[in-house]
């Protein structure tokens, strides 16, 4: 019998074919690949974190093309601009939510104008897979998570030959977490567990995983009866078995809440015996505190949408 590991890189290798057809990268596309194109994918993958999908890109052809009217030396003209300018520039261009990811576009500007003559080529053709990596984190210091994602896009589209790991993002670790673990699991354990599953190249996962996180593993409500890991998936699975019966109709669960699975009840206008209930409150097991008493819950009355005796709300 497969292990779960095998499970896993099937199911994720079969949906990686249905799903490459939907995401291309930017500006990578043909096999002869200019200057201009090749800086700004460099910028459009240097703010691509903590942004909505796809906007970095958009937002970097914008700056690029109309800001400064698509120049052959991209990154030399952001280098022109002395600190002060770039900084006041900040609300005009727009190229990031955080003021700090907009100053250091120019620091990496003047890293790759000193290093390469500004042309991001110059890093990465005719190199290994795993000497870029190490000239994107160290020379030019745009972080692990986009070199890695750098490197395996570039891989994707032919540019350059080589293995190269998965970018942990957040889709990644909630995706891989949940199959796992039941919850989000930090990007060290999402980049050890990739290895694990493909020891080759964990590249070949990332499109699949971000694209089930992105359309089924939702960090709210989540499409677990459509997602292509829901057989394998611990979320999923351990869910079902130990969601209790008997409140099944009154709401979910919360791992967070007291006790091993604290019930949310959502039913009702009114918890019996007890007065108004609140729309979240906790449904526990009614039990009377030691030396006291208290009145039982009172027989739910007609067309009242009650717990019918059931437990009293925790808040009552």
């Amino acid at each position: 019998m497969a292990s779960k590991h095998e499970r896993v890189k099937a199911i994720l290798l079969q949906h990686g074919k249905e799903s490459r057809r939907k995401y291309n990268w930017p500006w990578l596309d043909g096999r002869y690949l200019t200057r201009r194109r090749a800086n700004k994918f460099l910028l459009g993958a240097i703010i691509d974190f903590q942004v909505p999908a796809n906007s970095a890109w958009d937002t970097a052809q914008n700056f690029a093309e109309t800001a400064l009217g698509d120049p052959p030396l991209l990154w030399q003209r952001i280098r022109d601009f002395t600190p002060r300018e770039w900084d006041a520039r900040f609300p005009t261009y727009k190229l990031h939510r955080f003021r700090w990811a907009h100053t250091r576009v120019r620091h990496i500007a003047g890293r790759v104008v000193g290093k390469f003559g500004g042309d991001f080529r110059d890093a990465f053709e005719g190199k290994s897979a795993r000497k870029v990596l190490g000239i994107l984190e160290t020379e030019l210091k745009v972080g692990p998570a986009i070199a890695r994602m750098i490197v395996g896009a570039l891989i994707d589209t032919g540019h350059l030959q080589g293995q190269s790991d998965l970018k942990p993002d957040r889709h990644v670790r909630r995706v891989l977490g949940r199959v796992y673990q039941q919850s989000e699991i930090t990007a060290r354990q999402a980049l050890t567990l990739a290895r694990q599953i493909c020891p080759n190249s964990s590249w070949v996962l990332d499109n699949p995983l971000y694209d089930i996180g992105k359309r089924f593993c939702k960090a709210r409500q989540p499409l677990c009866a459509n997602c292509p890991l829901n057989t394998v998936c611990r979320y999923r699975l351990d869910g079902e078995r130990e969601a209790p019966q008997e409140f099944a109709s009154y709401g979910s669960t919360d791992q967070s809440s007291r006790g091993p699975r604290a019930q949310i009840c959502r039913v009702g206008r009114q918890c019996s015996g007890h007065g108004p209930r609140h729309k979240t409150s906790q449904v526990l097991p009614y039990v009377p505190s030691p030396g006291r008493r208290m009145r039982p819950p009172a027989p739910s009355s007609g067309g009242e949408d009650t717990h019918s005796g059931r437990t009293p709300c925790a808040r009552c």
